[in-house]
């Protein structure tokens, strides 16, 4: 009897980095060291997309990522990894992940070669 294939697992997660805020804004005054240092939405970046490193994911839009996942202990590693790093950049960084599906298809308007790196994570 040939067993049935289950579907892989993955999350959508996706973030928003806002830019310092100008010298001399209320913003900027509330937090000196924050307008002090210049543009850092790169370094940002990079740590929250280290939280995704140890992960397969496929980025088909800006900051839109679809991330396998073998199960719920790992989708809280993600979302406590991202969350974390939001929280230590309280009012530049917001994140948004999705609840863990299994299967589905997904449907839209992207270069050809994303689609096999999406389905190779959810289907």
């Amino acid at each position: 009897m040939a067993r049935k294939r289950v579907p892989k697992m993955h999350v959508i997660v996706s973030w928003q980095i806002l830019p310092r805020p100008p010298q001399g804004s209320a913003l900027a005054q509330a937090s000196p060291l924050a307008a002090a240092f210049g543009d850092d939405t790169s370094v940002l970046d990079a740590e929250m997309r280290g939280v995704l490193a140890p992960y397969s994911w496929v980025m088909p839009l800006p900051n839109f990522f679809v991330v396998q996942v073998a199960d719920s202990q790992q989708v809280q590693q993600i979302t406590n990894g991202l969350v974390g790093v939001a929280t230590k950049h309280q009012d530049r960084i917001y994140v948004l992940i999705s609840p863990p599906m299994s299967g589905g298809r997904y449907v839209g308007r992207l270069p050809n070669n994303l689609w096999p790196e999406i389905n190779s994570r959810s289907t």
